[in-house]
């Protein structure tokens, strides 16, 4: 990416910093000890950005976000992702904005009132204890090849825990192992999802990268899910996918 372009460097030196930082609160997720190492690795990138950003005028970095994770962390020894909830905040923003004159005041009022109805509405228990997301089919063959009741049910993914597991998206299982789900399975034993396994190695620069196994699609107890959060598909090329949070 540098080439001969030597005033790109004090910029890529920046990129990796930050880069050192979304990785230390990915591993917050699972080990919140981790988080007391964030205000470091925070400081690291500032120092970085400063010399590579820092005559341009105007420009600043955004970080802020990590400061209130290690102040949550501190506080209640847990790192839990919010961002879908500022996303959904900056997209009713943009809807409502044009329509009024003074917007903060009308978000504050709203939001709360959002919040209080999420919190107040009821929800199946299937949602926590299981159910297949679409429309459940049989599939005698795949059936077959997974060795399992011609009867039991495939769909386009399943919902346990309150959390949707759709096809397509990939958990991770452990540091090693990751898993692409394919479809949501119920059997008389209960439900099910047919994943593809991925494993991990290092790419150039010691990129985490994972590679889709060969062989035959396998069965994993929808349980074995909790506390495994979803991860989006970033990039992916010959060598294997990146992926992101």
């Amino acid at each position: 990416m540098l080439g001969n372009h030597d005033g790109m460097q004090s910029a890529n030196d920046a990129l990796w910093a930050l880069f050192e930082v979304t990785q230390l609160l990915q591993k917050t997720k699972h080990h919140p000890q981790e988080g007391k190492h964030i205000e470091v690795h925070l400081k690291k990138y500032k120092d970085a950005w400063d010399i590579a950003y820092g005559a341009i005028a105007g420009a600043r970095p955004k970080f802020h976000y990590a400061l209130h994770l290690q102040e949550q962390i501190h506080r209640w020894r847990r790192h839990i992702d919010c961002f879908a909830g500022e996303r959904k905040h900056r997209v009713f923003k943009s809807i409502v904005a044009p329509r009024l004159t003074r917007l903060n005041c009308f978000s504050r009022s709203t939001l709360l009132q959002m919040t209080e109805t999420e919190l107040t509405t009821s929800h199946h228990e299937s949602e926590y204890t299981g159910q297949l997301i679409g429309k459940p089919t049989h599939n005698v063959e795949l059936a077959m090849e997974l060795g399992i009741c011609p009867e039991s049910f495939f769909a386009k993914g399943i919902q346990i825990y309150c959390v949707e597991y759709p096809r397509g998206s990939f958990v991770q299982m452990s540091a090693t192992c990751c898993i692409e789900i394919l479809h949501g399975l119920s059997t008389s034993q209960g439900f099910y999802v047919v994943v593809r396994k991925l494993q991990s190695f290092l790419a150039k620069k010691f990129i985490l990268k994972w590679k889709r196994l060969s062989g035959t699609q396998t069965i994993l107890a929808a349980s074995t899910l909790m506390h495994k959060e979803r991860m989006r598909l970033l990039r992916q090329d010959q060598d294997g996918l990146w992926l992101l949070r």
